[in-house]
């Protein structure tokens, strides 16, 4: 079958090839776009200074009172 001139072989290896190509192309931006996106987040985090980890220390670090933490866990093992 000839399709504009070329054997259908010829015209599907060039289309497996072009569709190669898109995929390459679409792979690298993706790529490039996450890379920026992630350092210009640990940039802004920088800038930002030691205040922007504060929340995430307090978070993290937060006392228990031994009481409420032990009925907790009776509470937990009796249901």
């Amino acid at each position: 079958m000839q399709i504009l001139g070329t054997d259908q072989n010829d015209a599907d290896a060039l289309c497996k090839r072009l569709a190669g190509n898109d995929l390459s192309v679409a792979y690298a931006l993706l790529r490039i776009t996450l890379g920026i996106n992630i350092a210009l987040h640990g940039i802004s985090r920088i800038l930002a200074g030691p205040a922007s980890f504060v929340g995430a220390v307090e978070l993290l670090a937060k006392p228990f009172d031994d009481e409420a933490l032990l009925e907790s866990v009776r509470a937990a093992l009796e249901s």
